[in-house]
């Protein structure tokens, strides 16, 4: 009888050993399981996160870049209002630059009207067209039109070239 109360402590022992290797084996695919499972989450939350994190990187850019495009706009529209001739005298053209930085000081670049020196550039107070339409608006209206001419001629004596073929048409139509 001893053997049999042996063997059945054997047995049990035997079995006690094998229930606490089958537990260690479940315990060990419950952690897999378990970090199946977080391994899933960390790449369900990055798989939210990145694309969040890219929309945001986008709009920031587009922000910026629609700031930097308003800005470059601004500039290029200051340049050509203050680059734009009314009567073609550079002194104009350094007047519109003070009246542009008066009004956005903070727009556009500091001392725009003073960097800009006008006896520098020899471009004259009328261009050519100009100043010839001008000639023919105000002799249209005058009755002494030789006289004209000669006051013209003395107040802008480099327009002589186009004036003697102003007073040569003159004096074939008085023929």
């Amino acid at each position: 009888m001893a053997d049999d109360n042996e063997k059945n402590q054997d047995l049990e022992q035997r079995k006690i050993e094998l229930e606490y290797d089958r537990l260690k084996q479940e315990e060990r695919i419950e952690q897999a399981k378990l970090e199946v499972e977080r391994s899933k989450a960390r790449w369900t939350a990055l798989s939210i996160f990145i694309p969040l994190i890219t929309i945001a990187i986008t709009l920031v850019f587009s922000h910026v870049s629609e700031l930097n495009k308003a800005r470059a706009d601004f500039l290029l529209k200051s340049a050509e209002i203050i680059m734009s001739r009314q009567i073609g005298d550079p002194y104009e053209t350094q007047m519109k630059a003070k009246v542009l930085s008066e009004m956005f000081p903070n727009e556009l670049p500091r001392g725009l009207a003073t960097t800009f020196d006008p006896s520098k550039y020899e471009y004259p107070v009328w261009s050519d067209s100009n100043a010839q339409n001008i000639f023919l608006q105000l002799i249209a209206q005058k009755t002494n039109k030789r006289e004209f001419i000669q006051i013209w001629r003395a107040l802008f004596p480099k327009d002589k070239e186009w004036l003697d073929n102003v007073e040569a048409v003159m004096s074939t139509q008085s023929e």
